[in-house]
């Protein structure tokens, strides 16, 4: 599977308070999982850019892991900026509507970006932490952390 291109603009950002539901070692272990078997190669720049996440040399490679269950496409992305800080950022979507939340490495969610897809391309823009979103962040953690064992049993990736 070749990774998603996406067209995107820059949203308008919005700052809220870390919000922690993953917060444990499991947060830890999909990141680990996610760089052994996910791809390793996936552009993801313009998402960076949106998050304000530094880049290397204007690039953003992350490592993904990418499952579709039931028509939505779940992806577990990891990013390294050049200080050393992992960027977790887990984003579901379907055809046409989509979440991408910026996460620390103990699973704290940080700040969220939500989607649109038309002939163009996807557009993305930054979103308030409410409720709403606070729910779909954790659907998308419980997606993951039942899924964990799945993960472990995929073949490691042969570079």
């Amino acid at each position: 599977m070749k990774a998603l291109t996406l067209a995107l603009m820059v949203g308008v950002g919005f700052l809220a308070p870390a919000i922690a539901i993953a917060g444990d070692a499991s947060w830890a272990r999909l990141v680990d999982l996610t760089k052994r078997k996910g791809y390793n190669d996936v552009p993801f720049e313009h998402i960076c850019k949106d998050f304000s996440l530094p880049l290397h040399d204007d690039k953003c490679i992350v490592y993904q892991l990418p499952y579709t269950d039931l028509g939505i496409t779940h992806s577990f992305n990891v990013y390294t900026d050049p200080a050393g800080s992992v960027n977790i950022m887990p984003s579901e979507h379907d055809y046409r509507l989509g979440y991408i939340y910026l996460t620390d490495l103990d699973g704290k969610l940080l700040e969220v970006l939500s989607g649109n897809k038309d002939k163009a391309g996807w557009t993305w823009s930054r979103v308030p932490i409410d409720k709403t979103v606070k729910d779909r962040f954790k659907e998308e953690v419980d997606y993951w952390l039942k899924n964990e064992d799945r993960l472990s049993k995929e073949p490691d990736r042969k570079d």
